[in-house]
């Protein structure tokens, strides 16, 4: 039980990295277009 919530925590962590990681190339790419 204890490690599936620490999975399922790692798992949301990565995601959100991800996410973020996904908006920062966005801007970049807005950024360079101008």
């Amino acid at each position: 039980m204890e490690d599936e919530r620490r999975l399922e925590k790692e798992y949301s962590t990565a995601l959100m990295r991800k996410h973020m990681a996904r908006q920062e190339a966005e801007m970049n790419l807005l950024r360079m277009k101008k």
